[in-house]
């Protein structure tokens, strides 16, 4: 939420970020728990995909809620990234809606200052 005030976004563009950080990692609710706490660098191609697989995931399941489908686009882009070489459709620059960009850059935050693993653009980088 503070990035958001920061970036002087609107009192509607805050509460859709507030809310999309509370469940964009709802996808990875399908993903077994040994995959999620495997380190980076010992997934296999197919475990890689499985779990660059939940903003889809995520999105898919919000868009079966009515009240939460505002919160889709948020959910499924909140893993790309500015250059474009974020997943999963690779988009980059203003093509990333500023909800999104947010709840990524929260996300490299907590990933910087947290002990808990996360999936590494350069192990998706590996991939391509």
């Amino acid at each position: 939420m503070a990035i958001a005030e920061q970036a002087h976004l609107s009192k509607e563009q805050t509460d859709l970020i507030r809310q999309a950080a509370l469940v964009h990692d709802v996808g990875k609710l399908g993903s077994p728990a040994s995959l999620l706490q495997k380190p980076d660098e010992n997934l296999d191609d197919n475990e890689l995909l499985t779990v660059m697989r939940h903003p889809i995931a995520g999105a898919e399941l919000l868009d079966s809620f009515p009240d939460l489908q505002p919160l889709v686009p948020i959910v499924v882009m909140h893993r790309e990234e500015f250059n474009g070489e974020g997943y999963p459709q690779g988009l980059k620059g203003n093509e990333i809606p500023v909800e999104a960009r947010v709840i990524a850059v929260a996300n490299g935050y907590h990933c910087m200052v947290s002990s808990m693993k996360y999936v590494r653009h350069e192990t998706y980088r590996r991939s391509k």
